[in-house]
């Protein structure tokens, strides 16, 4: 099956900086203001965008982390425009502030494939972000954010649903059982409230429907928006640099990601 997301602008652009080596900030315009992906030597180190602090201030809340002073406090911090990315690691637990950054960044990674502009790239001598999320394989990681996009965009936030049949360990899918019965809801409505990013949650819907732990009821499945992918028409293969070598497994994966080793 078709990846929309391994096929969009974005991601295109992101794998073509990665097998470069890229150093630098690719950029997009999005409806929520701008969205960037950082890059140290074809390594993504961090994905940040304006939704950031009110997406960390929600997931604070939910887990209840902090004492309704330290909340208030954050909350008007927020809402006075001030960055938030420093009182909450001095305020929030470890256990509860790392899993929700290493979400964040994830998150954005997966708006990022999802989108259709075509991005700008600024190269730097250097990059820092606050939320810098470092250690993991970069081709593995678009791959998997590809997929959990597609995952997501597979039912509409307007899908109207019912809990299934079927039982579950996964925290999330726990989380939305909690909060669904034999009263139809839509997927949108359950979003704010569920303890995981809005697209890792959708994500989770989706498998739930697909293997029957959730039904649908109301709705008709829609396809995807054939103008929300924007393919590529010219010659995308990459190739190495005869004076890097070192560049070639990074170049292979690029290629066997965007299915071009024909």
């Amino acid at each position: 099956m078709s990846s929309p997301a391994k096929k969009s602008v974005a991601t295109k652009q992101l794998l073509r900086q990665v097998a470069a080596r890229s150093t630098g900030r690719l950029a997009v315009d999005t409806v929520d203001g701008a969205l960037e992906v950082y890059l140290m030597n074809g390594d993504i180190i961090g994905a940040v965008s304006g939704q950031d602090d009110q997406a960390l201030l929600r997931r604070v809340r939910l887990a209840d982390a902090v004492s309704p002073e330290k909340l208030a406090s954050l909350t008007r911090l927020a809402s006075s425009g001030q960055a938030l990315f420093g009182p909450l690691i001095d305020m929030v637990p470890t256990e509860v502030i790392e899993p929700a950054l290493a979400d964040r960044f994830r998150e954005n990674l997966v708006r990022w494939v999802a989108q259709s502009e075509e991005p700008t790239f600024e190269a730097l001598p250097g990059v820092f972000v606050d939320n810098m999320q470092m250690g993991h394989n970069t081709v593995q990681l678009i791959e998997s954010s590809c997929k959990l996009a597609d995952q997501a965009r597979s039912y509409p936030v307007d899908t109207e649903i019912v809990r299934g049949d079927g039982k579950t360990l996964d925290s999330i899918e726990l989380a939305v059982l909690e909060l669904t019965s034999n009263r139809p809801i839509p997927v949108g409505t359950l979003l704010p409230d569920l303890p995981a990013e809005p697209w890792t949650a959708r994500a989770a819907v989706a498998r739930m429907l697909d293997n029957g732990l959730l039904l649908e009821t109301g709705v008709e499945l829609q396809e995807l928006m054939t103008d929300e992918v924007e393919l590529l028409t010219t010659d995308r293969r990459i190739e190495p640099s005869d004076e890097e070598d070192d560049d070639e497994p990074t170049v292979r994966a690029v290629n066997e990601l965007l299915d071009l080793d024909d």
